[in-house]
């Protein structure tokens, strides 16, 4: 399903398969399933929860995280990562 120009805010959004094109994506809950990965385009994402479910959980936990690490800012003022 392609979601164009919309604005979701405070809702649970189903992602798998699903396109987005220029949405505005606020405070939701985002679900995926395992199924084919969304596509994103020109969208902003914010103060959302991603939360894996099914197959995600199992077959596609790397993939997944790595589609999603472009919404993930870098926490910057954290010190670099301790190497002892």
């Amino acid at each position: 399903m392609t979601h164009k120009n919309l604005k979701f805010e405070n809702c649970t959004v189903e992602l798998d398969g699903s396109s987005f094109e220029g949405c505005s994506i606020t405070g939701c809950t985002l679900n995926y399933r395992g199924g084919d990965m969304p596509k994103f385009d020109s969208c902003s994402i914010s103060r959302c929860n991603l939360v894996l479910l099914d197959s995600a959980l199992r077959s596609r936990f790397t993939t997944c995280i790595t589609t999603f690490a472009a919404f993930i800012k870098p926490f910057e003022s954290l010190p670099p990562w301790p190497l002892a």
